[in-house]
């Protein structure tokens, strides 16, 4: 790669980044991507010197340190409650950008990559499972702490009310089973109705649309609207497909807000008609916006570059014998047991809405392309009388 590729990769790298600062820094964040074509070449030679001799400067492995407390409900005067949480020189998270990328890169180019990156492969029993990947993270320098590891035994309520199961056994120590877990921010409950997750959705939403509606006299739309996608869309869409399939009841409660927060940016009375005024925003109810999720997803699957743990997922189904353009890119249902569970798995909900996809959407197009169809496609959909 020659010396311009580097510079205009450390550009595009540092252009999609946060403009985020750290105390350590000599110049602020914003500065630099405001003059990033005078600066880059700097920054280029600073991380090729890094690359080629296989060190990271000293002054980029220094860190300011934060304590935050791992839960609200935790004793703040336990050390052992707290995360330390690191904020790293810019430079140094370019470095590590850069350093991600290529190496991404390059298991991707020669088929490398783990088949499984995002989830341990299943064993015979629960307990050499754990055991396993306490070995694996050894190995790989890391640490799996059975005092703080957490348990939940999921299935229908007949399952789990069955099961003798309650606790597991991992490194000497019991481990009770828990009512909700979370994961990666979800809270996850044993019967996957994500109730919890919901009602804590709900709470910190109103929070914020509180704090905004306070402000909605001084805001402008453009502004206000910044606001509201920035503290509750971007929840209501976090993870959001999880809850396909969900009770209607739950699904309400989460279009609730979302009907709050469009009264509060267009500054509408309680009693108004939501559903002009969600059509005036261009917002896609909660219901769409799951489907949307869903949808992109299959389309990385079927077109585009989904991880092969998700590829598996779905088969395609071979065209008929008219080979008509409406048969064409169809996936093979998934048949289940259980409507609840398995009709919610991604194996079976990914085909059965991607086969009720026009056939333009399903053909080959790029992701901007099928993004703007689908969204159009579920928009009118949702509001067929507008």
């Amino acid at each position: 790669m020659s010396v311009s590729d580097h510079k205009q990769e450390v550009e595009d790298t540092i252009g999609r980044m946060k403009p985020s600062t750290c105390s350590l820094d000599p110049l602020p964040t914003a500065l630099v991507k405001l003059h990033i074509k005078a600066i880059s070449p700097l920054i280029t030679e600073a991380i090729n010197h890094s690359l080629q001799s296989g060190h990271v400067p000293p002054a980029l492995k220094m860190a300011i340190i934060t304590p935050l407390l791992k839960k609200p409900t935790l004793d703040p005067e336990l050390h052992a409650n707290y995360r330390p949480i690191s904020n790293l020189p810019f430079l140094s998270k370019v470095l590590e950008r850069i350093v991600a990328t290529q190496l991404q890169h390059h298991l991707n180019s020669n088929n490398l990559a783990e088949k499984f990156q995002s989830a341990q492969s299943p064993s015979s029993t629960l307990t050499i499972c754990l055991e396993e990947i306490k070995a694996w993270m050894k190995q790989h320098f890391l640490q799996l702490n059975s005092g703080k590891t957490e348990a939940i035994l999921i299935g229908t309520p007949h399952q789990v009310n069955s099961s003798p199961i309650t606790c597991i056994t991992f490194s000497g120590q019991a481990i009770p089973l828990s009512s909700v877990n979370t994961n990666l921010g979800v809270r996850m409950d044993p019967h996957l109705n994500y109730e919890a997750h919901i009602k804590h959705l709900c709470k910190t939403s109103f929070f914020h649309l509180k704090n905004i509606a306070k402000l909605r006299p001084t805001l402008s739309l453009q502004d206000a609207e910044k606001l509201v996608h920035a503290f509750v869309s971007s929840r209501l869409d976090y993870c959001n497909a999880l809850l396909i399939g969900i009770p209607s009841k739950s699904l309400q409660k989460l279009q609730y807000i979302q009907n709050s927060a469009a009264r509060i940016l267009m500054r509408v009375r309680k009693h108004d008609h939501i559903t002009p005024i969600l059509h005036s925003l261009h917002w896609l109810p909660i219901s769409s916006r799951t489907e949307f999720k869903i949808s992109l997803l299959t389309y990385q699957c079927v077109h585009g570059n989904a991880p092969p743990y998700l590829k598996e997922l779905v088969k395609t189904q071979p065209p008929t014998r008219s080979l008509r353009s409406s048969n064409t890119y169809l996936l093979k249902p998934t048949r289940t047991k259980l409507v609840t569970m398995g009709g919610r798995a991604f194996c079976s909900v990914a085909p059965e809405l991607w086969n009720a996809l026009p056939a333009h959407l399903r053909a080959p197009q790029s992701v901007d392309s099928f993004k703007s169809g689908l969204k159009t496609h579920l928009f009118g959909r949702a509001y067929p009388h507008f």
